[in-house]
């Protein structure tokens, strides 16, 4: 017999999912790109002089690019995955005005928070990879292989952020599964204070 799975168990699975695509999709692609880089810079350096001037102008055009992507990254997972924002989202799907919904009517839309996640995950992992292909492009155009370290520590900055992402994401899914992302309540305005005369 088939043991049912718990949602604890269920948001492990989605977590574990996620896991596997960054280190799939973002880690080892950024090794690989690292690896490119690298020899890439070496057989342009040998081959080409660049004035100074262009070097220092050219690199601080990829890294700001770089740089770009990186906060967009953070941007947008922050905004796609905000719990008020989702809580919204999954009251809406429920057709919640006027009325508080069950905990299990919640629940039963929180495929919502699971897709969102995913996608702002695989988002995130496509933008590392975006990354990794500016430090190829950094050695490919003549802008020193130190250059191109600085770009793909940027990037292995950004993966350590989707991981540590994780750990939210397991604490929003769990919410979620239970029926606990709930729209906070806006807060009370304070009484006007009459004074006695």
């Amino acid at each position: 017999m088939r043991v049912p799975i718990t949602k604890d168990d269920h948001v492990a699975e989605i977590i574990t999912g996620l896991r596997r695509t960054w280190f799939i999709g973002g880690v080892i692609p950024l090794l690989v790109a690292a690896v490119i880089a690298l020899l890439v810079g070496m057989m342009v350096q040998l081959n080409t002089t660049i004035d100074p001037h262009n070097l220092e102008r050219g690199f601080l055009a990829v890294l700001a690019v770089s740089a770009a992507l990186f906060l967009t990254g953070f941007w947008l997972d922050g905004y796609w995955t905000h719990s008020e924002r989702l809580a919204r989202r999954i009251h809406t799907a429920v057709g919640a005005e006027g009325f508080s919904p069950s905990r299990s009517q919640l629940a039963a839309k929180a495929d919502i928070a699971i897709s969102t996640v995913t996608s702002s995950h695989n988002a995130l992992v496509f933008i590392g990879g975006a990354i990794g292909i500016a430090a190829i492009i950094s050695a490919a155009a003549g802008l020193g292989i130190a250059g191109s370290i600085q770009i793909l520590l940027i990037g292995f900055a950004y993966q350590l952020f989707i991981l540590s992402r994780q750990t939210y994401y397991h604490e929003l899914l769990t919410a979620a599964l239970r029926g606990e992302l709930v729209i906070p309540e806006p807060p009370k305005k304070p009484e006007p204070n009459h004074r006695r005369k």
